[in-house]
């Protein structure tokens, strides 16, 4: 999941095995009422997904590509290509990290920074990377111990903005 402060949106990649029959979608999430929207299937090639999400302060998605490690951005808008639904994906660069299983992103909306908490399986090393956004190129922050598996990493963030108008009633979410 991800949420995009330009829109006031959520997104989410479904998780599916990316095959013709079960293609992962890109989602929005109403935060206030829980309901959902279906964007489009996510372009990728068959046989590869989006793992993670995260979106910058300039509302442009980031995924990691789960068969290759590859970054990508995601495109929040779907057109018809052969009667389905489609977002578009486009790579970024290689970041030479082969992900396995959770996966993790987040923004750090005070320096627009990505990150990405990198799991590679019980043989491989798990760690917290800073992803340059326009090359894909990885710089470690650090090892998590005991190769730790993260899922939702999340930087906390407070852009002026109140994300819940105090006219609307709460939902009970």
């Amino acid at each position: 999941m991800a949420f995009d402060y330009t829109t006031n949106t959520l997104y989410c990649i479904t998780d599916e095995d990316g095959s013709a029959k079960r293609p992962a979608h890109l989602i929005t999430i109403d935060y206030r009422t829980g309901e959902i929207a279906d964007v489009g299937v996510v372009g990728f090639e068959k046989g590869q997904q989006g793992v993670t999400l995260a979106c910058d302060n300039d509302g442009v998605l980031y995924t990691i590509n789960y068969a290759t490690g590859d970054l990508y951005t995601i495109s929040k808008t779907a057109e018809k290509i052969n009667n389905v639904n489609t977002v578009a994906v486009t790579k970024v660069g290689e970041t030479g990290y082969k992900p396995q299983y959770w996966q993790s992103m987040t923004v750090d909306h005070d320096t627009n920074t990505l990150y990405w908490s990198a799991y590679q399986g019980y043989a491989g090393k798990s760690a917290l990377y800073e992803v340059d956004k326009t090359t894909g190129a990885l710089t470690l922050v650090d090892y998590m111990h005991q190769n730790a598996e993260i899922s939702a990493l999340f930087t906390p963030y407070h852009g002026g903005a109140a994300l819940y108008p105090e006219e609307e009633p709460l939902t009970g979410l």
